[in-house]
């Protein structure tokens, strides 16, 4: 699982300039921050430009911190995918896209014996799409996963489930002190049953994510359909976890829990 905190254990930002990275200081120290973080996982544009504004005191909008992964791209360094969650445009979808190391940027970084890991987009396409072409989903789990961070938990995608008695394929795995919840990412209206179900009787609890208000009670109502009206459901939704950046301080992360 991926946090807000992951520059904390960056082992140098001052990398010399032979690496084809930024002959200034400060914008070569930026370049190798946001290539450590691509490196240990994270995806999202946005996301890590926050997590290196914040580690260097500064604003993630200003023109040349936004400026740092577009020229990593432009020397090869980064690929770009360009990433939308359906239903959710009209809050603050700028800069929703996902990077991942090119051959050339990994090897730059494993010149630097920093360790290599795959990036959520990554995890998402080789254990999720297995070939097939879901944008749309995959863009709203890393961007639940991107909220979950911003509010404090820890969180991944496609988490490993050790039981083999209730089969299901979470999306995404939370963590926050003494809780870990397994958390479905919903874009249809109705979830087949076994699903919901196995989710249940494995982790004594049903934790999704849809799209946005009206969706959220949609899905909420077809747990409590399968499960009873007493079913432990935590719910929320992309809209206003986006809106809620927009308008700041930051909510929580579960709008319903019980």
């Amino acid at each position: 699982m991926l946090n807000s905190n992951t520059l904390q254990n960056i082992p140098s930002v001052h990398v010399a300039d032979q690496y084809g990275l930024s002959k200034r200081s400060d914008r070569r120290k930026r370049e190798a921050a946001m290539l450590w973080l691509v490196a240990q996982g994270h995806t999202l544009r946005i996301e890590i430009q926050r997590i290196v504004a914040e580690y260097f005191e500064t604003d993630h909008r200003t023109g040349a911190l936004m400026a740092v992964i577009p020229g990593l791209i432009d020397k090869g360094l980064l690929h770009r995918e360009g990433l939308s969650v359906p239903g959710v445009r009209s809050y603050g979808m700028l800069n929703m896209d996902a990077v991942h190391l090119t051959d050339a940027g990994r090897e730059l970084v494993s010149g630097f014996s920093w360790p290599v890991t795959e990036t959520e987009l990554e995890r998402m396409r080789r254990l999720h799409e297995k070939g097939k072409t879901e944008n749309e989903h995959t863009a709203a789990v890393l961007a639940f996963t991107y909220h979950a961070r911003l509010r404090g938990w820890k969180s991944g995608v496609m988490p490993k489930v050790a039981t083999v008695n209730y089969r299901y394929a979470p999306d995404a795995v939370v963590a926050k002190d003494d809780c870990e919840y397994h958390v479905e990412v919903e874009l249809s209206w109705k979830v087949a049953d076994p699903k919901w179900r196995n989710m249940a009787r494995s982790r004594g609890v049903v934790a999704l994510c849809a799209r946005h208000e009206s969706h959220q009670q949609a899905l909420v109502g077809d747990v409590e359909s399968i499960i009873g009206a007493n079913a432990p459901i935590m719910a929320t939704n992309l809209r206003t976890l986006f809106k809620d950046v927009q308008e700041e301080p930051l909510g929580k992360l579960w709008l319903e829990r019980w």
